[in-house]
């Protein structure tokens, strides 16, 4: 997903590869579709008058891209996956595909600059500078960024939930589905409250945090480094707080858009935050002011989550985890730990052996499958490999014994005991499937296969391609994508039948909040209008 930080690096890198080069020829979909439109008999569009201008200037703000030749400005806008290509080479480091035609190319003596999956625009270049100079200072990505400011756009939506205000590109340009999620996270405040049920401390701790994790985002993408290991609600299970269920659904103006957030963290207390210190000056903020630090030598590492921050820092700039202070394990040894990624003493691991190897190093690195079991990786750089393929292989057999023994107490139909001898009142698929004729819950088994590469247990995905298999669902390798074993099989293929229309049913989640939130559920695939009224749990689907 491209926001804000992708589309300032996408900037920084035109800016510094092809300004005062001219443009000798525009191709691509967004030339195309101007021809149709157009229905000239020279077939000229509105992207042939940049032919023989010079790229003066690349300004960024926000989502947007302005290229400007003279008086003219070629806008671009990289919507939801939109990506960059000199002379077919990625420089972005999204790992985004690209499509067979390009929505937008640039021959630019000798050097072909593509878009692809953008939104191309022609523009008066007095007008793209106009708007720039009006928000440049709201950018969250600008090194002139003006919190104060910031806090007073966002204080005068009084009537808007704060979520949709995050959103909003004349507020906050480049904040996007990514940011606002985390940054209401960090700040404890829930998505749907109305700006005019927050105090002035609230939006400034807000504005801060969405800076805060903006710079974060921008660093990750700049690096070529996984965002993943800092997300602590997008697309996580589990609170890495309290270990809590996080609730997904969608709220507000932009219904599309999934929001995530915890019902017992984000409760608009500020009580917590009192108590810590927060990033002090020059750091990724770079414009609080609290005071005279003392300089060290050495730049310095979080203890909980590892970010590198600088050596005049008292806190971490994304946890406010104190310079020389300990993770707090009570959380941790109380409550299971989340989905995603976490660094974890090993004293933490000490009470669970089942999830534990041996180790070398200070802190170990847990990442948490699909399947629920933990998987912990040393570190260090002394740790076996082979230590880790057996783990993972005692892992993949107990799951099999699991799900074999599932099988076999569910061989009989599920309307019937055991014994065959009386039905079973009508109770949801999910208790019947769970619970043995003696009231015990008794294992589920694992709809997920694991790939043959590697023996873990499968990411389910949703195709989104142009083709006849859109929307359907498929299996492949969890592991990231230079290290795949190129497994494939479809999902839907074992989903169940509807019985109105006799076709596969959909697969889809409970987006309302309650206790079925996130839980996933099969339907009749039609439309409201003509649906059957099927529903069925699915069971071993869970994430």
């Amino acid at each position: 997903m491209v926001e804000g930080p992708g589309c300032t690096l996408n900037g920084e890198k035109i800016r510094g590869r092809l300004v005062g080069k001219t443009v000798r020829k525009v191709s691509g979909s967004a030339v195309n579709r101007d021809v149709k439109k157009q229905k000239r008999e020279d077939h000229m569009t509105k992207y042939d008058e940049l032919i023989g201008r010079k790229l003066e200037e690349v300004l960024t703000l926000g989502k947007e891209l302005f290229l400007f030749f003279g008086d003219l400005c070629l806008r671009i806008h990289f919507l939801m996956a939109g990506s960059i290509r000199v002379n077919n080479v990625q420089l972005d480091k999204d790992y985004s595909k690209v499509t067979t035609t390009a929505s937008l190319e640039l021959d630019m003596e000798g050097d072909a600059l593509a878009f692809y999956k953008s939104a191309a625009d022609i523009r008066l270049s007095k007008d793209c500078h106009e708007k720039f100079e009006k928000l440049k200072d709201l950018d969250i990505c600008s090194v002139i960024f003006n919190p104060r400011r910031a806090v007073v756009m966002v204080m005068e939506q009084t009537g808007r939930m704060v979520c949709d205000v995050l959103l909003d590109q004349l507020i906050l340009p480049g904040v996007g589905n990514i940011i606002k999620n985390e940054a209401l996270y960090d700040s404890g405040i829930r998505p749907n409250t109305k700006i005019e049920n927050l105090t002035e401390d609230h939006i400034s701790l807000l504005v801060k945090m969405t800076r805060d994790f903006t710079m974060v985002f921008y660093k990750c993408r700049r690096d070529g480094k996984p965002l993943r290991p800092f997300e602590k609600v997008y697309h996580v299970g589990k609170c890495r707080q309290c270990g809590g269920r996080i609730t997904t659904t969608r709220m507000g103006e932009d219904s599309p858009r999934v929001t995530y957030f915890c019902d017992n963290c984000q409760n608009n207390d500020l009580t917590r935050f009192r108590k810590q210190k927060l990033s002090t000056k020059n750091s990724l903020l770079g414009w609080v002011n609290t005071g005279n630090v003392q300089k060290e030598l050495k730049d310095w590492a979080c203890s909980v989550c590892t970010l590198i921050n600088s050596a005049n820092q008292t806190n971490c700039s994304v946890c406010l985890t104190p310079k020389d202070g300990r993770p707090n394990l009570t959380a941790q040894n109380q409550f299971p730990q989340p989905v995603g990624h976490a660094f974890v003493p090993d004293e933490a691991l000490t009470e669970q052996p089942q999830n534990s190897v041996v180790k070398k190093s200070k802190y170990t690195f847990r990442k948490r499958s699909l399947s629920g079991l933990n998987t912990s990786v040393n570190t260090s750089v002394s740790s076996s490999a082979d230590n880790l393929v057996q783990d993972s292989d005692q892992m993949h057999a107990k799951r099999q014994k699991l799900s074999t023994v599932s099988r076999t107490q569910n061989s009989n139909p599920p309307n019937q005991k055991s014994t065959g001898t009386k039905p079973i009142p009508n109770r949801s698929v999910s208790e019947a499937s769970n619970r043995s004729q003696g009231g015990e819950v008794t294992a589920v088994p694992d709809m997920i296969p694991p790939c043959p590469g590697h023996k873990r247990r499968c990411f389910m995905k949703q195709c989104w391609k142009e083709n006849e298999n859109r929307g359907r669902w498929f299996f492949t390798c969890s592991l990231p994508r230079a290290k795949q074993c190129k497994f494939f099989q479809w999902a839907d293929t074992q989903f169940p039948i509807c019985e109105g229309h006799g076709k596969p049913c959909a697969f889809r989640t409970v987006m309302k909040e309650g206790p079925n939130n996130g839980k996933k559920f099969f339907a009749c695939p039609l439309g409201k209008q003509k649906q059957c009224g099927f529903f069925q749990w699915a069971v071993g689907y869970e994430d």
